[in-house]
């Protein structure tokens, strides 16, 4: 006789198993559908003048309860003044301090999810001090483009023709040495071949002397012997 007692064990496994995934929890509902949808200011603006409340619409309702906004300068003081209200199922506001300077701020929000969850995040903006803005500007116009400096080596020179620069119209201590020094050559060469042509023509009048001198008693000779 074949026991049963495989199957029926089989079959209770089976059936705990069941049970225990319909009794498993379902996925928890997600947060990450809440997004901001528009604030005022707005996320990273430059405002000109400090906002008197601060507003964050959300992309879906939010419970009533437990909603905080702050504004955070740097040094830490929180400029929100009052409690945070929320006018709409899906907006929240907070009004703030007077006197609000020039500077950077953080915005940091926290609100409750439909599901009971809380979900925050911050954004900055910043208030600028338009007077010194304007001021800044107006000095930058007063005066005017900077200055560029052309160096003297951009700057051509006056050109002068060839034939008005001469030996007479320049000054005697600023005629270039290689001038001075070339008409000296000059004139020593003439001296040199003056004197050469004298020597050559002494020592040719001389050459003539000593062959007339040499011949000249052979001429008297000759003609004695012919008497």
């Amino acid at each position: 006789m074949v026991s049963s007692f495989p199957p029926v064990r089989a079959a209770a496994a089976a059936l705990l198993a069941a049970m225990l995934i319909a009794l498993a929890p379902g996925p928890v509902s997600a947060h990450g559908d809440l997004q901001v949808v528009a604030s005022a200011p707005a996320r990273g603006e430059r405002v000109a003048a400090a906002p008197t409340d601060v507003v964050i619409q959300f992309s879906e309702d939010i419970l009533t309860e437990g909603a905080e906004i702050t504004i955070v300068d740097g040094s830490g003081h929180d400029w929100a003044a009052g409690a945070t209200v929320v006018p709409a199922r899906d907006t929240v506001t907070v009004s703030v301090e007077a006197g609000m300077p020039a500077a950077e701020y953080e915005i940091r929000w926290r609100v409750v999810s439909p599901d009971g969850d809380p979900v925050g995040d911050s954004f900055r903006f910043t208030v600028s001090d338009v007077e010194s803005i304007a001021v800044a500007a107006e000095d930058t116009t007063r005066q005017g483009p900077p200055a560029v400096d052309v160096p003297a080596a951009d700057v051509p020179a006056a050109e002068v023709p060839a034939e008005e620069i001469s030996a007479d119209r320049i000054p005697a201590g600023q005629i270039p040495s290689e001038r001075i020094q070339s008409e000296q050559e000059l004139i020593w060469r003439t001296v040199l071949f003056g004197a050469a042509g004298t020597v050559l023509a002494a020592a040719l009048a001389l050459v003539l002397v000593v062959r007339r001198r040499a011949r000249g008693p052979d001429n008297g000779a000759t003609s004695k012997e012919g008497l």
